[in-house]
């Protein structure tokens, strides 16, 4: 007992890990939007040699880019592993190394080890349900790299610049959007901390394979952005629509339950309420050029922090063909004030205050069950739809849904479990993403009708695209549109298979191979699935996407 409260401190980010990690390891299937399609990367790396699902010269290999190495790293493990065990397990790895990378980072900077808890919510929060397993990767890799980088900046030295060069490439394989920052803080440290000029060169190496990296990658991936990528231009949302979002950025997405993210807010609060009575009094010295540099100094990781956040608030929405690139700096930026809010780990505050550290995993844990059996009843559901669809053929799937249901994460996007489970292509995936580890070759990429599905859903053409896609998946909450369903694809497609939110059609009509190259849609337009709907007197289903994109985009040149 005795070495247990010793080491308390030690073992509480790997049990809290562990707590985080149990939902996702024991549930069926993950309530993460894009997990299924990282994981069908997975799935055709390991088994792109079977040609009874994947037809040869269909995909072929990408490597090189960022944000590749969840992938790689499930890649290897799906050979000792099967391909879904493999990839929760590295996700569930991810968990348990924000927390114990918070843990260090806390204690290097003096504060309690158990302070790392408080970055539980941003572990299984937003970034989780959507699914982001490179921001998961990336943020263990952001806090482990800290007090490298801040011992090199103390004395730098051409093996410190080595080691800090090596976690910037690490960061480039797990995710490059923190790269920027561990290159601007690398300048900042060399101009605070460095004891000469000559040594802050060192600093040099560190900034300059990240501008390697950032710069090479941005080339590489040119060649191979599709008409899909490209439609994703540059768009800012305002500050004032970001200020709201915080909320769910910080704790767990709103549709978790404000009960759970209130508990959240009360018990985080308790404890930098207690931090900022027991924090050490330092004497005030008037504010001068003299003295702003040690200040600037001695708050270091808050003058970090605010940077990510002023990141947060200047990035785009979209760029370069990514989404959500302004609230991938959140996190960092959150984790890292959190962590400098814990509190010190020689001021002597309550026992009580661990106990309510400990708590707070627990809370975030129990908040997200109810997604885990929603998203366990829905996978279970598709599996049953899954099984009539012949292995090796081209699905579109196809979200239809005016209602949804109270979730954290987007059940439509797990239609992409086809290509892990049936093999073939799909209409929406992230085998057409220039940064994947295996893509479709672009001689075979049919971003026609993709282009058209991020814009409106209900541009699909069933006359035309039902040639080329054998099958139609659709998600619908909505019982109107999925009792008409057989309606609207009538008479080129039939009914196979329902189950729950999952609709099966079969094109009669499809004769067009999967390993063929695009083509143009035809003139006059065929009707839209959204002119379908609006004949029978249904309302819009589906959203429109926030693309710069408000019309039906031109043809396909040949």
């Amino acid at each position: 007992m005795k070495w247990l409260r010793e080491n308390a401190g030690a073992l509480a980010p790997w049990v809290a890990g562990l707590v985080l990690s149990a939902p996702l390891l024991l549930a069926y299937y993950p309530p993460m939007t894009d997990f299924p399609a990282h994981e069908a990367l997975v799935a055709i790396l390991r088994n792109l040699g079977d040609t009874t699902k994947y037809p040869p010269g269909l995909y072929i290999h990408n490597f090189g880019q960022t944000q590749q190495l969840f992938h790689l790293t499930s890649w290897l493990l799906s050979y000792v592993l099967p391909v879904h065990l493999a990839c929760k397990l590295v996700v569930a790895a991810s968990l348990v190394a924000i927390l114990v990378a918070a843990s260090r980072l806390a204690h290097y900077l003096g504060r309690t080890p158990w302070g790392g808890l408080l970055v539980a919510p941003m572990a299984m929060g937003w970034t989780f349900y959507w699914g982001f397993v490179a921001n998961l990767t990336g943020l263990a890799c952001f806090l482990f790299s800290l007090p490298s980088l801040d011992r090199f900046a103390a004395k730098p030295t051409w093996r410190g610049a080595l080691v800090t060069s090596g976690w910037c490439a690490l960061q480039y394989a797990t995710h490059e959007a923190p790269l920027f920052v561990l290159a601007g803080y690398v300048v900042i440290l060399m101009v605070l901390r460095a004891p000469s000029l000559k040594s802050a060169l060192w600093g040099v190496l560190p900034v300059a394979v990240a501008a390697a990296l950032i710069v090479g990658q941005a080339v590489a991936q040119e060649h191979l952005r599709t008409r899909a990528n490209l439609q994703v231009t540059a768009k800012w949302f305002p500050f004032s629509s970001k200020l709201i979002e915080i909320p769910g950025l910080l704790f767990v997405p709103r549709r978790v339950g404000i009960p759970i993210v209130a508990l959240l807010a009360v018990l985080e609060g308790g404890v930098f309420a207690v931090s900022w009575k027991v924090r050490p009094r330092e004497p005030r010295a008037a504010l001068t050029l003299r003295t702003l540099r040690p200040l600037l100094e001695r708050h270091r990781f808050v003058v970090l922090a605010l940077a990510c956040l002023f990141l947060y608030f200047a990035m785009p929405a979209h760029l370069n063909g990514a989404t959500h690139v302004a609230e991938r700096f959140f996190p960092p930026a959150a984790a890292i004030l959190l962590i400098v809010g814990a509190p010190r780990e020689t001021a002597g505050f309550p026992r009580l205050t661990n106990l309510v550290l400990a708590a707070i995993p627990l809370v975030v844990v129990l908040g997200g069950l109810p997604q885990y059996a929603f998203s366990t009843r829905i996978d279970a559901q598709l599996d049953e739809v899954l099984k009539h669809i012949e292995p090796g053929s081209a699905v579109a799937n196809l979200d239809l849904n005016a209602l949804t249901p109270d979730m954290a994460f987007h059940p439509a996007m797990h239609a992409t479990r086809i290509l892990s489970e049936r093999g073939g292509r799909v209409l929406l995936s992230f085998a057409d993403s220039s940064i994947s580890p295996v893509i479709i070759d672009p001689k075979y990429q049919w971003s026609e009708a993709l282009v058209r599905n991020n814009v409106h859903v209900g541009l699909f053409r069933p006359s035309f695209d039902l040639r080329r896609y054998r099958y139609v998946l659709l998600c619908t909450f909505h019982p109107t549109i999925a009792s008409l369903a057989p309606v609207l694809f009538s008479p080129e497609a039939e009914l196979v298979a329902t189950s729950g939110p999952w609709i099966l059609m079969r094109s009669k009509i499809w004769d067009v191979p999967l390993v063929s190259p695009d083509s143009r849609s035809p003139h006059p337009r065929p009707a839209t699935l959204q002119d379908r709907i609006a004949n029978l007197g249904l309302p819009s289903v589906g959203g429109y996407q926030d693309f710069d994109a408000d019309s039906e985009p031109p043809p396909a040149t040949p």
